[in-house]
């Protein structure tokens, strides 16, 4: 916990930009909390970078996943300029996006996956159904072992696997849900680093 000074002690200490309003006892209080701003489309534009910077954002987030390098430099000199406005740094966190491993189409668009029935995850192309699915990741059934837990949607829907050969693995559905095409596989090991 922080040791709260008399509001003389802290001006000494801490830079006017990092400062509340005293209190009603006379003591002044500093934020702890960094403010991130992510930036996009909507947020990207140099004016409301340096309004974000004002309003106090200390860090600004770009998400790799979306716009490109050119938006990116534009950002980051936009974020490099607010911070000398505003007289403080303001930092920039590059939100990089992992390797995804996907689920091919399904027939009609997605299926129910219901508890405690049978699902198979294959290597080989085709097109899914409440039984089967497809997986762009050629390694999976060589990764994945018997016990594994296996989780589809984000974490939505689990499995766990109880066989395997060289091109399919064949799961018991733990928790049911709605599985839709070209969904995400997660929470597996394998060769190809992945970050949860």
């Amino acid at each position: 916990m922080d040791r709260v000074l008399p509001v003389s002690d802290r001006e000494q200490v801490l830079p006017e930009s990092r400062t509340l309003p005293q209190s009603a006892g006379g003591t002044m209080f500093t934020r702890n909390t960094k403010i991130v701003a992510t930036l996009g489309p909507a947020t990207g534009s140099p004016d409301l970078i340096a309004r974000l910077a004002e309003a106090g954002a200390d860090v600004f987030r770009i998400n790799a996943s979306h716009g490109g390098q050119e938006n990116w430099s534009q950002w980051i000199q936009s974020v490099r300029e607010a911070g000398i406005q505003v007289g403080r740094p303001c930092a920039v966190l590059l939100d990089l996006q992992g390797p995804k491993v996907r689920l091919g189409e399904f027939r009609g668009g997605g299926c129910l996956l219901k508890t405690g029935s049978q699902f198979t995850l294959t290597v080989e192309p085709l097109v899914g159904d409440a039984r089967h699915a497809s997986t762009d990741y050629a390694a999976f059934a060589r990764e994945v072992s018997p016990g594994d837990r296996i989780l589809l949607a984000d974490g939505a829907v689990e499995l766990r696997a109880f066989e395997r050969n060289a091109t399919e693995v064949h799961c018991l559905v733990v928790r049911e849900c709605w599985r839709w095409s070209n969904g995400s596989l997660c929470d597996m090991h394998r060769s190809t680093p992945v970050t949860w």
